[in-house]
């Protein structure tokens, strides 16, 4: 009944999951799809939560995001990439799925499209549909270890292209992408003008 509120844009993305459950069958197992290791947060983490609330950290902050938060992850690009970062160019989001959705809102233009690299973040998808672009797919390949070519890149990169998005590791392959392939991604996209969207999610896993 209320499907005639939801707007057209919404209905026509398909209905998403991140996979099957299989704990019920398996006692140890841990899906890595989704991201979500079975670690529980750190003690230490809860309790410096709970004593910031306790001390009154329950309220609105700006909506660019704490700014002590946006200094030490300046802090810690400069500390592990040698990468200098102002605190102005940092925005935090709630999760990594709506920083992705956030970018291509910012970037896209009606039809313009973003290149992902297959296999691929389910979510991806979804995200620049609803962001107004077209995602259109790069396939890896096993024997190439699912490492990005980058002469399959240049042939796909056209008028349209706004962006490609980098995931590495990869989600769900695992394949991580050799820095010289990375310097000769970054030299297409300078050369073609176009973004490259980082999702650096599993970066500190290697």
């Amino acid at each position: 009944m209320m499907s005639k509120f939801i707007s057209n844009e919404f209905k026509s993305i398909p209905d998403f999951s991140f996979g099957t459950d299989y704990s019920s069958i398996y006692p140890d197992y841990i899906d890595f799809g989704v991201g979500d290791p079975d670690l529980r947060t750190d003690k230490i983490i809860i309790d410096a939560l709970y004593q910031g609330a306790l001390n009154g950290a329950t309220h609105y902050d700006t909506p660019q995001g704490n700014i002590g938060l946006r200094k030490a992850i300046c802090k810690f690009y400069q500390e592990e990439y040698d990468f200098a970062l102002e605190p102005e160019e940092v925005v935090i989001t709630i999760s990594g799925c709506q920083a992705m959705y956030t970018v291509a809102k910012t970037i896209c233009n009606p039809g313009d499209e973003i290149i992902i690299p297959s296999p691929y973040f389910s979510p991806y998808t979804h995200q620049i549909q609803l962001a107004g672009g077209t995602p259109v797919y790069l396939e890896t390949k096993s024997e190439e270890d699912f490492v990005v070519n980058v002469e399959e890149l240049r042939k796909m990169v056209n008028p349209k292209t706004k962006a490609i998005i980098i995931n590495t590791p990869n989600n769900p392959t695992g394949a991580c992408i050799p820095k010289e392939t990375l310097k000769n991604i970054y030299e297409l996209a300078v050369e073609k003008d176009i973004v490259v969207i980082c999702d650096d999610i599993y970066t500190l896993f290697t």
